[in-house]
């Protein structure tokens, strides 16, 4: 047995911020903390005072585009096209099998028809009544960055330029001027590039603006058709800059965020234009001449005051021309439209007579018909004989907005936080002018409202998922397998299939870090009675490692436990699912890979010298030493001790004897997870926290990082033992759910987490 250090019975407890309050005349349970914070103790590590940071994972597949129309929401993943109904919150997917090109969807758009434009690497197709019209994929390289219908055809950019789609043949534009951006303002096609500023496409003319044009942003960010002109978000020779392009020119602006704050994209929604710069948006808004500055808004400061003269464009290409200037008649179209004339009162135009309106309109052309004078009073006809009533006179028509001109000063500007905080990981953001929406890397897509986030995710990293083993053998490159028919590798910004086993129907059972790095995986075959062990290349490929196989009687092996013991032997809980389909228990299996032996430990018959008659029904294990091993079972806690094994259950304080995990705590004594709370052993018995306690929970799984800080998962969330307190980390906390299923520390020291929406990451 393991000697055990003495403990007091002094609790001493700091609380932070999100931690449980311990006070002990509100929780009787207490004293159950007794040893881990009852003694004097160093100071503990600066790195261990750090806020614990939650980052959370629900999707496999990373959107790529968004698109809301209305009440429908279009979503291009990897893993298909998904159409939201954002009322009901229901999604199907559509894919190859429903007539489109590939399953792996880049872009989608909406014509002013209403049908459907998806665009794929193998092809784009366009809904029709009859079903899906194809043309050739886009020529524009990879990965898209903009897909916009305009009325006289399809627009796709991308790397390597700008395409253009009509009667199904592409016309290349731009050559190959990496586009960053697309929007469209009334019947143009505005476009933000990489260096080269911002371009204007109207039919065959092409302009573009960039700092000699008063437009600072020479590569885009972001581009949107607001309700005041062309605004873009990007970087120019002077650092971060918004461009507004208002019809006639382009006007810079500074914007003084924070340090290393980039704004990151721009769209617009109803009469408001909203920036994007990491996890907060910001409402930028037009100031009125009287308007003054809102104290907590940032400031917004025109950086190009110089009032540029317009220079005629160049003529009509096809390839990016030189840096031009707008033109006359581009100003004009984009000027605001006069009003209509208004209608005259009769077929003679009345004309107002000058010098205070008495004077009488003559009629018109002598046509003997009647005027009326601007008093309202009846001339007479030529004839003599007294006119009909003559139609009212049309109201004054109204003024027209002033146009604005190449000498008006700088508009001002006012920037102000808004909304809620959004999801981690935003790749793509689309707007349908009414609602916005952001798509994210590995959280799904979020409809993006003042009162909250509404999320659109398919949970699918968690589903059906029986326990979580992580492997990494970097910081930002780790393999998850959670036991069913796919796993997957994570490279600190999104998830990719990890092609471990291409057999159809075989289950990747877990993944484990090798003591020497490499990372190993454990999988069968849909109808194969042994295990297979595979480890991880440089490629990304899998290779099997040597002839070392792990077999169960019949039926379908299955893992209840996976992790290499410090001898580097490699240790499994095993099972198999018999031809009835009924899961029978096998014990544990000692795989030692180096030398191709497996050394099974069970009850039962057939076995080596080297075997230990371990219960058949291994939940889990913990290898403290070389020569120590611990076991939890669904009949107690098995300490293994050389050759000596011991059996702990409800004679030795178990009160229940399912043991879920086993680690050693803080206070140096062995915890086990049970479904009555984290019982500790003291040498000689098992002790279970009272009710009240932080850790009287239904707790199913233990792990500890690399400061010493103890995680324990449980049906409400999970509990931080930390040297200042006992935290509680949940669903307000940033875990998607509460109803944590498994947990486990990787190779860095990180807290992983399954729960049944999804996984998630706890670090410092």
């Amino acid at each position: 047995m393991r000697p055990m250090r003495p403990t007091t019975s002094i609790v001493r407890v700091l609380v932070g911020a999100g931690a449980l309050a311990l006070a002990a005349p509100t929780l009787g349970g207490c004293a159950f903390l007794n040893g881990l914070f009852g003694r004097k103790q160093a100071a503990p590590d600066p790195e261990s005072l750090k806020p614990l940071l939650v980052q959370t994972l629900s999707e496999t597949s990373a959107s790529n585009a968004v698109l809301p129309v209305g009440n429908t929401l279009w979503v291009a993943t990897n893993d298909g096209l998904q159409r939201w109904d954002m009322k009901k919150g229901t999604m199907k997917r559509l894919g190859v099998a429903d007539g489109l090109p590939a399953d792996r969807i880049l872009g989608v758009a909406v014509d002013g028809k209403g049908a459907l434009w998806v665009v794929t690497p193998a092809g784009v197709a366009h809904e029709e009544k009859k079903g899906w019209a194809k043309a050739p994929p886009a020529p524009v390289g990879s990965p898209l960055t903009g897909v916009v219908v305009a009325d006289d055809g399809l627009f796709v950019g991308g790397p390597e330029g700008l395409a253009k789609l009509q009667k199904g043949a592409w016309g290349r534009m731009l050559g190959d001027t990496a586009i960053t951006a697309m929007a469209t303002y009334g019947r143009d096609l505005w476009v933000g590039t990489k260096g080269k500023g911002v371009v204007h496409v109207a039919g065959e003319q092409v302009e573009v603006y960039a700092t000699d044009q008063g437009c600072e942003t020479e590569t885009v960010r972001g581009l949107a058709a607001t309700p005041s002109g062309v605004m873009a978000v990007g970087d120019g020779p002077g650092g971060e800059r918004v461009a507004f392009f208002d019809g006639v020119r382009f006007y810079s602006y500074k914007i003084d965020m924070p340090p290393k704050v980039a704004l990151e994209w721009i769209r617009r929604v109803g009469d408001h234009a909203f920036i994007g710069a990491g996890a907060q948006m910001y409402d930028l808004q037009r100031l009125a001449p009287t308007d003054s500055l809102p104290a907590s808004a940032i400031r917004v400061t025109p950086v190009d005051p110089r009032f540029l003269k317009p220079a005629p464009s160049g003529p009509a290409r096809r390839d990016l021309p030189g840096p031009t200037s707008t033109d006359t008649a581009l100003s004009a179209a984009m000027a605001p439209p006069p009003p209509p004339p208004a209608p005259a009162a009769t077929k003679s135009a009345a004309r107002a007579a000058k010098g205070g309106g008495k004077a009488a309109a003559t009629a018109a052309k002598g046509d003997g018909k009647a005027a009326t004078t601007a008093d309202g009073k009846t001339a007479a006809t030529a004839d003599g004989k007294t006119p009909p009533p003559a139609a009212p006179a049309a109201p004054p028509a109204p003024a027209a907005p002033p146009v604005p001109k190449y000498d008006d000063p700088p508009p001002a500007w006012v920037l102000s936080k808004w909304g809620p905080t959004l999801p981690e990981g935003v790749a793509t953001v689309g707007s349908d002018g009414a609602t916005l929406v952001v798509g994210t890397r590995f959280l799904g897509a979020a409809k993006v409202e003042q009162a909250g986030i509404t999320p659109f995710a398919t949970y699918d990293l968690a589903a059906d998922a029986e326990r979580l083993t992580v492997a990494c053998d970097e910081p930002a490159s780790c393999w998850i397998a959670t036991g069913t028919t796919k796993a997957w590798h994570w490279d600190g910004q999104s998830l990719a299939p990890a092609n471990i086993d291409p057999e159809q129907g075989a289950k990747i059972l877990a993944v484990v870090s090798h003591p020497k790095g490499a990372v190993m995986a454990i999988h069968a075959g849909a109808g194969d009675r042994f295990l297979r062990i595979s480890a991880a290349t440089t490629e990304g490929t899998w290779s099997p490692s040597g002839m070392t196989q792990v077999e169960v009687p019949t039926g379908v092996p299955a893992v209840s436990f996976a992790r290499y013991a410090p001898t580097g032997k490699l240790w499994m809980g095993l099972r198999y699912v018999d031809k009835n389909g009924d899961q029978e228990d096998y014990g544990a299996a000692e795989v030692d890979l180096d030398h191709f032996t497996v050394t099974y430990h069970r009850k039962g018959g057939g076995l080596g010298e080297r075997s230990r008659p371990l219960p058949n029904d291994v939940e889990s294990g913990w290898f403290p030493s070389a020569n120590e091993e611990w076991f939890g079972t669904r009949a107690g806690a098995i300490h293994v001790s050389g050759d000596k094994v011991v059996t702990y259950g409800e004679n030795e304080g178990l009160e229940r004897e399912i043991v879920h995990g086993m680690l050693e705590g803080r206070d140096g004594k062995v915890w086990a997870a049970t479904a009555h709370g984290v019982a500790k052993f003291d040498g000689v018995r098992w002790q279970f926290p009272p009710e009240g306690d932080p850790l009287h929970v239904r707790a199913n799984s233990l792990a500890r990082d690399r400061l010493g800080t103890i995680f324990v998962g449980h049906s409400g969330g999970v509990i931080a033992v930390r040297s200042t307190g006992v935290e509680a980390i949940d669903s307000k906390r940033g875990l998607l759910d509460n109803r944590v299923i498994d947990l486990l520390a990787d190779r860095q020291g990180r807290i992983w987490v399954l729960t049944e929406k999804g996984v998630s990451i706890i670090t410092r």
